[in-house]
């Protein structure tokens, strides 16, 4: 009997000690999201690690997403800071799309934070251009007139009927982020036209008709025609340039937590980072959202649009946020998965067993 009684204690103790091993998974919305998007996600790692304590934090849901990223940082943080407090083995981190930021914003601002993976779902690291205005999972086509015009829906109507409605609104958008008031959207928080895409303007030919004669001549049909073809070409104009200086300068948000604008807090929010053991990427070709997609890996376009990998970005190679020495130290996984819309990463079981769960013990 002593002997069952010591079997139980045992086998009690063990379960609790394997309850422990899996530490509180802290999960951070993407933009227009609350908690009740992230059901599927909290079952799938409750499932796969029983007795994880998984927290969606309700906050800036919905429409209050678009609020200033900064704001919602400050917000999540003191959301977060007493669930690490009680989690003294530390806690995990799992963030989707825009909430990627916030949480990449979190890990270098709280100087005694003990995240230990940090999850980017399908989040653009590298900023967004473009792909805000596509129609996703918004659009249908067989719309009622009364559908097609309502203000939810009118948008997503017209780019459907008008490809170019996203070209135009992609190539302008700077002209209401790049300010103090657009900065209060979240959306041109990460905004990022920065690179130069200058598109020569065409050659053009001055022709000049000249009417020439030594002495008034009696008949106009025998006035001479000269024509001339001057080869000075039109002046060149930048017919779209991304605004490199304008990001670097009005960008309060991604152009600070990547280092491309210099500041005091910079060394600090370093080292800050660098506290985290894992840093896993997440994304994919057919993210219809993100755009590029690869800024969900850190990559990002160059001036002619073709993109430029993690390891070869400016803000890679110069280390100004850590990203290369937690490369270095095997610290940053890239997992790209293919046929997955964005609003489907969260829910797709693939992804959370070969991308997720691997990083949440």
């Amino acid at each position: 009997m002593r002997g069952r009684m010591m079997m139980v204690v045992v086998v009690v103790l063990f379960g609790f000690g394997m309850a422990e091993d899996y530490r509180p998974v802290v999960i951070v919305h993407g933009i227009f999201d609350g908690p009740k998007q992230f059901s599927t996600l909290s079952r799938f790692i409750t499932e796969a690690h029983p007795g994880t304590e998984v927290e969606v934090i309700d906050l800036y849901d919905h429409v209050s997403s678009l609020h200033p990223l900064w704001q919602q940082v400050q917000g999540f943080s003191r959301a977060l800071t007493p669930i690490m407090t009680r989690s003294p083995a530390g806690v995990h981190l799992l963030c989707f799309s825009q909430g990627g930021l916030i949480c990449r914003a979190l890990l270098h601002t709280l100087p005694h934070h003990n995240v230990q993976s940090f999850i980017s779902l399908s989040s653009p690291q590298a900023g967004q251009y473009g792909g805000l205005f596509t129609p996703t999972q918004h659009v249908n086509n067989n719309m009622s007139t009364t559908q097609q015009w309502q203000p939810k829906n009118i948008q997503y109507y017209l780019i459907s009927q008008c490809p170019l409605w996203e070209e135009l609104m992609k190539r302008n958008i700077f002209h209401i982020c790049y300010n103090r008031f657009g900065q209060r959207v979240s959306i041109c928080n990460y905004w990022n036209g920065k690179h130069p895409s200058p598109r020569p303007a065409p050659q053009r030919t001055l022709r000049v008709l000249v009417l020439t004669s030594r002495s008034p001549p009696p008949d106009p049909h025998h006035r001479e025609r000269y024509t001339f073809s001057s080869p000075r070409p039109a002046p060149q104009r930048t017919l779209h340039p991304h605004h490199r200086e304008r990001y670097i300068v009005s960008s309060s948000f991604l152009a600070l937590i990547n280092a491309e604008r210099p500041h005091a807090s910079a060394p600090g929010w370093k080292e800050n980072f660098l506290r985290i053991r894992k840093l896993v990427l997440i994304g994919g070709p057919d993210d219809d959202v993100i755009t590029p997609w690869q800024s969900s890996h850190f990559g990002f376009y160059d001036g002619q649009e073709n993109i430029i990998d993690m390891r070869k970005q400016d803000y890679y190679k110069e280390d100004g946020f850590g990203l290369k020495t937690l490369d270095s130290r095997g610290g940053v996984v890239l997992c790209q998965r293919s046929g997955v819309k964005h609003t489907a990463w969260h829910s797709n079981y693939s992804v959370f067993t070969g991308c997720i769960a691997p990083w949440l013990t």
